[in-house]
């Protein structure tokens, strides 16, 4: 996820946004078929809009921290 960018926290996750593309399309769907064989508690949203595509990730407690852990810069993912 290497030209996302944190887009929100929400409660029991983050958001990430993405540029609007079907190349983006695609990897952000191969990405999420790939975190369901390890992580199949994650919840996966993808929104598409004006403004490019943005992926919601979500789960039940200890997902928002393992989230933040891994994929986000600032919390020494």
């Amino acid at each position: 996820m290497d030209r996302g960018r944190l887009a929100g926290e929400l409660e029991d996750g983050y958001e990430f946004a993405f540029p609007e593309d079907a190349g983006w399309a695609m990897r952000l769907t191969e990405f999420i078929v790939a975190e369901r064989s390890c992580c199949p508690f994650f919840t996966f949203q993808l929104a598409f809009g004006p403004g490019g595509i943005l992926l919601r990730i979500r789960g039940p407690e200890g997902t928002k921290q393992f989230i933040g852990e891994e994929l986000v810069p600032s919390h020494g993912g």
